[in-house]
């Protein structure tokens, strides 16, 4: 598992992260294909599906994410995150790559990656101890991540979206991502709750899968070219860009697998805001350059 560059693909399935004044940060989880040739060079690919965390900004930079994902392993869902076997964290491979990760935005800019602040476990959603060694494991993160210079010109970027995290799951598994995410404009701290990442034939993403994900396969298949862009809420199972017979065997298979999401909770403590991040460098955490866990 490492803390390293992660770029991805277009913006989907949102979750709502709204600032009280000038400006908004909003939470989306997109699907990303995972290329033919990735899978050849590690055949555990083939088991799974790659989603990009993404912000859309406006009118502030991005600072600082937290993060909780457990992925559900009850009722027949089994799985993890992929972790690529052989990898150098210093020859990290040409993008895309598929590991799971945590960046900032500046990655869009520039290669470099010293900025980075690990800042510690996510205190969501109450005090769980911000500060403190992350949690990244086979099946469950616990993280805060923020960019030390995100109060300077172009450290972060401008308006628009961008890539934050990278999430691999290996199995038929899913989960849902709560957190909370700040900008540099001194805009209270927003939560995203429940953004669900969808078990492994949910193509419509309610929950389970039933015959209204069979119904979306049926009604569009045969669409889109293989190793395009995925189109899971059309019934692209796999999310290889097509939906095909491959498809319909994975929610074949996957028939009646469900994941309710967790009871809700209050929002934690409020993150730092940008000028006490390098506060909390020199208090002992910290900058990560391209490390593993």
């Amino acid at each position: 598992m490492r803390l390293v560059h992660a770029l991805g693909a277009a913006v989907a399935a949102t979750g709502l992260v709204a600032s009280v004044a000038k400006a908004t940060l909003t939470m989306s989880l997109v699907p990303v294909g995972i290329s033919a040739a990735a899978k050849a060079n590690d055949p555990v690919l083939n088991n799974a599906r790659s989603f990009d965390l993404k912000v859309t900004q406006t009118g502030e930079k991005w600072d600082v994410t937290t993060l909780q994902l457990n992925l559900g392993l009850t009722g027949g869902l089994t799985g993890s995150f992929y972790t690529p076997g052989g990898h150098s964290n210093i020859n990290f491979p040409a993008s895309p790559a598929y590991d799971t990760s945590f960046v900032t935005p500046r990655f869009v800019e520039s290669s470099d990656i010293s900025h980075i602040d690990i800042l510690g476990t996510s205190d969501y959603p109450a005090n769980a101890g911000l500060g403190t060694v992350p949690t990244v494991g086979p099946t469950s993160l616990n993280i805060a991540w923020g960019d030390h210079n995100a109060s300077d010109p172009g450290t972060t970027g401008a308006a628009g979206t961008y890539t934050v995290a990278h999430i691999t799951v290996v199995g038929n598994t899913g989960g849902f991502i709560n957190g909370y995410s700040a900008g540099t404009s001194g805009n209270t701290a927003q939560t995203f709750t429940n953004l669900y990442l969808p078990i492994l034939g949910d193509v419509n993403a309610d929950h389970i899968v039933d015959t209204n994900d069979f119904n979306i396969w049926l009604n569009n298949g045969g669409q889109g070219n293989s190793g395009g862009p995925p189109l899971l809420a059309q019934g692209d199972v796999n999310q290889d860009g097509i939906v095909d017979t491959n498809d319909f065997n994975l929610w074949l298979n996957n028939g009646g697998h469900q994941l309710l999401p967790p009871p809700g909770a209050a929002l934690g403590s409020l993150v730092p805001e940008p000028g006490t991040l390098s506060l909390i460098g020199l208090a002992g955490i910290a900058a990560v350059r391209r490390r593993r866990i």
